[in-house]
């Protein structure tokens, strides 16, 4: 399966660089020439890379692949459509477009996924909400996560939305309100022992409502260079709101960005979430991920009530379209958040290489190869940053 994923990357690598070179090679080529075999190929390849991405002065659009590996999902493929519509005019961070993003996709171990996210600014406002659903197939560690056999495998089906509403308050400062909600429906396989996860069997629901701070120093709000952003969250699930879980979720976010050289860029981020009350095993921290820590094999493996995280990552672009990124990072889960949560911190870290497929939005293309801790390798092809 890796094999695939790097022919691909290989193949997007080699497409991208036949189109700069035909660029390049027509340039030199005089106007009242006959068409030559390198502009035929250049306007060949042109018509096709143009159905797939589309940078315009009001609306631009990007058609790319969702690819990943890992020892939940198996080969995971689909496709990301991402539309964004410019309503306003200023400089990178204040002329934020809206942006429309649906997605599909589904895997060789039986996982789909439908998503659809919407990110509208308006003046002041900032309203972002999404849809999705999933099914698939996980494992439920239920006791050292450390120990790789014992779990329980599960059948889930998941519905959730959010919505987050702020409004901008200073120049940097936003505050508002974000709400979510989440319905799962699980059932075990047979022949096994339940391990405790009876009592998550069937069909549940989450609701939860809280205010949100955001502060946004960033010069973009895709792939900054400099600036720092912080957001902080506090989300109240009850009885009263429909939810059938009573408990309560904080969060914090902290990610800086500097630029060093021309085209150099150190980001890092540290993150802490923290759930108290009765919490379902599915609204509980987790550590990994393609936008948490890129290497460990399994999100659900290190989850528990208390979580930290933090990731240092290194960004060079090479040429305009073209960049890679080292990066490495250390996190771990506990019941409680004490000493336990410092000791066997879970490690990752690896590299990646950008393709830049939209420049106003600087929207990349990214493929990430991570390992960790588990003695096991991950990798990532999607959208956007890490972080």
């Amino acid at each position: 399966m890796k094999n695939r994923l790097i022919v691909f990357a290989l193949v997007l690598v080699a497409k991208c660089s036949a189109i700069q070179f035909a660029n390049a090679q027509a340039t030199k080529d005089n106007p009242g020439e006959e068409e030559s075999g390198i502009q035929r190929v250049k306007r060949r390849m042109s018509k096709v890379d143009s159905l797939f991405y589309h940078n315009g002065e009001v609306a631009s659009y990007s058609i790319l692949p969702i690819i990943s590996n890992d020892n939940v999902k198996g080969l995971e493929f689909g496709v990301l459509p991402m539309f964004f519509f410019h309503t306003t005019k200023g400089n990178n961070k204040t002329s934020r477009p809206i942006l429309l993003a649906p997605s599909l996709a589904i895997s060789t171990k039986g996982y789909v996924s439908a998503d659809l996210l919407v990110d509208i600014p308006y003046r002041k406002w900032h309203i972002v909400s999404g849809l999705g659903y999933e099914k698939f197939v996980d494992r439920y560690f239920y006791r050292k996560q450390e120990v790789e056999g014992v779990f329980v495998k599960y059948n889930t089906r998941r519905m959730e939305a959010f919505l987050d509403i702020t409004r901008q308050t200073g120049r940097d400062l936003e505050f508002g309100l974000h709400t979510e909600y989440m319905n799962v429906k699980n059932r075990t396989f047979q022949d096994q022992s339940s391990g405790g996860f009876e009592k998550w069997m069937g069909s549940s629901k989450a609701l939860g409502l809280g205010p949100v701070i955001v502060w946004d120093t960033r010069d973009h709000f895709n792939v900054p260079t400099k600036g720092m952003y912080a957001i902080v969250r506090s989300n109240f699930y009850e009885d009263d709101l429909g939810s059938d879980f009573t408990f309560q979720r904080y969060s914090v976010d902290i990610r800086r960005y500097a630029s060093y050289w021309s085209k150099g860029v150190f980001a890092t981020q540290f993150v802490i979430e923290s759930v108290n009350g009765d919490v379902p095993y599915y609204q509980l921290p987790t550590i990994a991920g393609p936008n948490k820590l890129r290497g460990l094999d399994n999100p659900n493996r290190y989850i528990n009530k208390q979580a930290i995280f933090s990731q240092v990552e290194y960004r060079h672009d090479f040429g305009k379209r073209y960049g890679g990124v080292v990066f490495a990072g250390l996190g771990n889960s506990s019941d409680k958040f004490d000493k336990s949560l410092f000791r066997k911190m879970k490690v990752a870290y690896g590299a990646g290489v950008r393709y830049r497929v939209l420049d106003k939005e600087r929207m990349n293309l990214r493929l990430d190869y991570g390992m960790g801790s588990d003695n096991k390798s991950v990798v990532f092809i999607g959208v956007s940053e890490s972080f």
